[in-house]
């Protein structure tokens, strides 16, 4: 007897269990991944410079860190 033995089955169940909630999870996550896309591709380079030095000026929200600085070269 594997340590794998049943995982297959259980895998199985697991997704005829949740199959109306993973495809919607997916689909929600896409729209909002389409919708952020979007808002970004709207706007024009100094706004998205602006945009990134209140990014990096803010303590709260450095935690997500900015990868090369604040700068309009970064």
């Amino acid at each position: 007897m594997s340590a794998l033995t049943g995982t297959g089955s259980l895998t199985w169940l697991a997704l005829r269990r949740d199959r109306f909630k993973l495809p919607a999870y997916v689909l929600g996550l896409a729209l909002l991944t389409l919708g952020m896309l979007a808002g970004i591709g709207g706007q024009d380079r100094q706004a998205l410079v602006d945009e990134t030095e209140l990014f990096a000026s803010t303590p709260a929200l450095r935690i997500f860190g900015v990868a090369s600085g604040a700068s309009e070269g970064s």
